[in-house]
């Protein structure tokens, strides 16, 4: 009995969350749907997966040798000391540096101080490019590094993201054991929000502030010139549109000792996660956000 009123517990807490996050989306949708002056640049992905999760509020510390916190000007979006949080995987095929993988973690949905502007925050972004890597540092100021990855067959049984120390021991160039969706079984069939998912939406996104020891001065080999200054608060927009979108159970990701990451994922909630397919997405160039510290 305990276990099943566990259960109805828990899927409230999901059907609760998903009528927020549903929310939420239809006016970011509504509101937001706009290409920075700068302008954009044009990805395309077979394939992305996003999972969901209840995540602590991340410090608000920022020691310049840790990614793990929030820097001091932007504050967590959250209730009682949590927040919304998770993982994602892309398999770029169109990108201004060829096809490559990414994989990261969302810590927490945050805003700058002082202003209105909002949105999701990566503490820890990997790619399978070295191109891809610097210019995801120089142009939108993630605390992106390269790794080899994985990607396993659609019948593992492991989790979906799962960090995997590479045989040398060298944290940089660890694997990323990828597991992508497959075919809709019970569980996930299971899984109804109350409005179907939009195959378009936009996406606001806070990074910058990235410490020196990540930035390096190499010369541009892609053509494109930095927005902004990485260590500085950056703000961009995503907008998405997807051929297909598939609702998945919701999942941890695991490994984080074997990657030397200061993060519990123990300690987070799975919610639900997204799979899509033929995925075009345009990233708005940065804006940088001016934030007087002493008034915020």
């Amino acid at each position: 009995m305990h276990l099943a009123r566990g259960l109805a517990v828990r899927r409230r807490r999901r059907f609760c969350l998903a009528v927020v996050l549903a929310v939420v989306s239809t006016l970011v949708n509504r509101y937001l749907m706009w290409v920075p002056s700068g302008g954009s640049v044009r990805f395309h992905a077979t394939q992305a997966v996003l999972q969901l999760c209840g995540v602590q509020e991340p410090a608000t510390t920022y020691p310049a040798s840790q990614l793990d916190a929030l820097p001091s000007i932007v504050k967590p979006l959250g209730l009682l000391g949590h927040t919304i949080g998770g993982s994602f995987f892309v398999d770029w095929d169109e990108s201004p540096w060829g096809p490559y993988r990414e994989v990261g973690l969302l810590s927490s949905l945050v805003s700058a101080k002082g202003t209105l502007a909002w949105g999701g925050w990566a503490s820890h972004v990997w790619v399978d490019s070295l191109d891809a890597a610097e210019a995801g540092r120089r142009i939108w100021g993630l605390p992106v590094r390269f790794c080899d990855m994985e990607v396993l067959e659609p019948d593992s049984t492991s989790v979906t993201l799962a960090f995997v120390r590479s045989s040398n021991g060298n944290q940089d160039h660890m694997r990323i054991r990828i597991r992508p969706p497959h075919k809709q079984t019970t569980d996930t069939q299971g899984l109804v929000l109350p409005w179907p998912l939009p195959t378009a939406m936009s996406l606001p996104s806070l990074s910058g502030c990235l410490p020196n020891d990540l930035l390096d001065s190499k010369p541009s080999r892609d053509g494109l010139a930095a927005a902004a200054d990485p260590r500085n608060l950056l703000s961009y927009n995503l907008m998405l549109r997807s051929r297909d979108i598939q609702l998945l159970p919701g999942e941890q990701p695991a490994g984080a000792a074997n990657a030397g990451l200061c993060v519990d994922f123990s300690s987070w909630f799975p919610l639900f996660g997204v799979a899509l397919r033929e995925v075009e997405i345009n990233v708005g160039l940065p804006e940088e956000l001016w934030i007087d510290e002493t008034r915020a």
